[in-house]
């Protein structure tokens, strides 16, 4: 979500024009707290997130936010200046509240070249681990639908999915966990690196950044299976090549889904 919408989330929000044809929708986004990553302290994320990977992810996240804040001073200042805005309009918790409402409410349109959107009250639906409904696109329709994946009956919940994310990435942008248990998407984040020591470091070193791949990587590994990413970056890290061509060779049918035809001597 660009700076743009999130400055007129907060315009709408601090009331300028209420007779605007959002303020019904605007009207009923929650105020802060909304419970994601932001509204935390330091010290709830170090506690949570305690040996966790998702520390680092929660810490970016801040700083992102915070460059966000740092980036929009002078544009806010010249504003004020210029009698364009109150002086008391968009204050570092309001930026930070329609950051907030991004992370948790915006939708990824797939059909629309993967538009990020807010959609208006669907965003009011609640997520549910085993859900397979998404938000889509119909072009014919020229609108947002949501075709379920279950019947309902009159008066029951209905429910889309945010797409297969753990509970910590849910607990980070939306501020909930599903119950203990319940999500088939949990993960524990491990991170793996290409050792100093390896003979071969500079080369793989290489290879991996042709494939797109740092040289330290983090990995879900999930109840149900392993990334498909895994165990082609530890073949890689692992391999005892006899040339740097060999290496280029094996990461390229590696990541591209073949068990290499160069041997398993080098694995």
């Amino acid at each position: 979500m660009q700076t743009e919408e999130q400055l007129y989330l907060c315009d709408r929000a601090g009331g300028s024009s209420s007779s605007a044809a959002w303020a019904p929708y605007i009207g009923v986004l929650p105020r802060n707290p909304i419970g994601t990553v932001l509204d935390w302290s330091r010290k709830d994320v170090d506690t949570l997130f305690a040996g966790s990977g998702l520390a680092s992810t929660a810490a970016m996240i801040r700083i992102d936010a915070q460059l966000v804040w740092q980036d929009l001073q002078p544009l806010l200042t010249a504003a004020k200046q210029q009698g364009l805005c109150p002086a008391d309009m968009f204050s570092k918790a309001d930026i930070y509240w329609a950051i907030g409402i991004c992370m948790s409410r915006s939708v990824r349109l797939a059909d629309r070249g993967d538009q990020v959107v807010l959609v208006p009250f669907a965003d009011l639906l609640n997520h549910e681990p085993s859900c397979e409904a998404y938000l889509l696109w119909e072009e014919q329709q020229q609108a947002v639908v949501l075709r379920p994946d279950r019947d309902y009956s009159p008066g029951q919940q209905v429910f889309i999915s945010y797409g297969p994310k753990s509970s910590g990435e849910l607990l980070l942008s939306y501020g909930f966990c599903p119950p203990a248990g319940s999500n088939p998407h949990d993960a524990a984040h491990l991170s793996f690196s290409l050792q100093d020591s390896d003979p071969w470091l500079q080369a793989k070193q290489q290879a991996l950044q042709r494939q797109g791949k740092a040289s330290s990587e983090s990995f879900a590994l999930r109840i149900d299976g392993l990334p498909a990413e895994l165990l082609p970056f530890l073949a890689l890290c692992a391999a005892q090549p006899q040339s740097a061509a060999d290496v280029e060779a094996l990461a390229d049918e590696l990541f591209a889904g073949r068990w290499p035809s160069i041997g398993w001597r080098q694995l």
